[in-house]
């Protein structure tokens, strides 16, 4: 397993899926940055890939609208927690887009080349032009205003290029700094990394849901009676003889369904769950010592060091750019929003 961090900067371009209330595109201002104005249609791209991100680490169903209105997150529904995100990322991407402008950062044809690639990428994944262009539509995002969503974080990625290159205080790294970044990043691993084994009961052909949940849950009750978990499993788990040896992987990666992977890891090593649900069928998991293969510091330097400019790099951007920036809300239009 790597020991690294990687940016999300430019994720949001592929994750994003809309929804807006109403018909057509939303040219209402529903904030602006420095005197730019920020429209819901250009929010909603935001507030899509937010909610997306959410309902991967959470579990939630992105199409359930009324589960983003009645499940908290923090104590707070999960619908404003995806707004202020998809807000504080817009401001964000505004401000070094405005400041990547500022220092003369243009786009040249090999950015422009890539941004074709990027797009022409995109729309393969989806089926084809056709299909994309069907499906900005049910996203209420215009082809126009999804270029400029891409061009925007090609700018803020050249920004931030320019100053890892450039800012000395980005670039002042002392071996304790890189000591102290690597043993951080080598303590979250092992906090987050997981070793299952687990028994599928997966519903038969013919038979419905709550028949395999019944034979789920006999099977639970012969393992809460006592018996070994390896020996049933063997008996009767429904997934391959691979996972006999059990599955290693880090929470929130993406490796495992996410009902799988957030019921593994709310377990303490050596306790096993109730029936886990998943569009696999029903799940048994007990959770196993884990023991993760940690690069040795050598071998990942120069990924600590990038690692170590781009969170100075995020401190800079928040401490000075965003927080210096003029940012005005219509309250109205952004309530409306859902």
């Amino acid at each position: 397993m790597k020991l690294k961090k990687v940016s999300a900067l430019v994720c949001a371009v592929v994750l994003c899926i809309v929804s807006l209330v109403g018909c057509g595109i939303d040219t209402r201002e529903v904030f602006s940055v420095n005197g730019e104005k920020v429209t819901g249609e250009e929010y909603a791209f935001f507030l899509g890939t937010m909610k997306e991100m959410i309902a991967q680490e959470s579990s939630l169903d992105l199409t359930d609208e009324n589960s983003w209105h009645t499940v908290e997150i923090d104590n707070k529904k999960a619908i404003d927690v995806a707004k202020e995100k998809a807000f504080d990322d817009a401001v964000s991407l505004m401000v070094q887009v405005q400041k990547a402008k500022e220092e003369g950062i243009v786009l040249d044809e090999n950015d422009k080349t890539t941004l074709r690639k990027q797009k022409q990428s995109i729309i393969s994944m989806y089926g084809g032009e056709s299909v994309f262009e069907e499906q900005l539509k049910k996203w209420q995002v215009s082809p126009d205003t999804f270029d400029k969503i891409m061009q925007n974080y090609m700018y803020a990625s050249k920004l931030q290029a320019k100053y890892i290159a450039e800012d000395e205080k980005i670039n002042a790294i002392s071996e304790e700094d890189i000591l102290a970044k690597y043993d951080s990043l080598k303590e979250e691993m092992i906090r987050e990394s997981i070793f299952v084994k687990h028994i599928l009961v997966m519903t038969k052909d013919a038979e419905n849901d709550e028949q395999a949940k019944e034979r789920a849950q006999a099977v639970l009750a012969r393992l809460t009676a006592g018996e070994d978990f390896d020996t049933v499993m063997r008996e009767v788990s429904d997934d391959s003889e691979s996972s006999y040896e059990g599955y290693s992987f880090t929470h929130n990666d993406g490796q495992m369904d996410a009902d799988f992977d957030n019921a593994s890891y709310a377990l303490s090593v050596g306790e096993m769950s109730g029936l886990v649900k998943t569009r696999f069928g029903y799940h048994i998991i007990k959770r196993l010592e884990s023991n993760p293969e940690i690069e040795p510091l050598e071998d990942v330097r120069d990924g600590v060091i990038s690692a170590i400019k781009s969170e100075r790099y995020q401190t800079m951007l928040m401490g000075e750019l965003v927080s210096g920036a003029a940012v005005v809300k219509q309250e109205q239009i952004y309530n409306s929003i859902k």
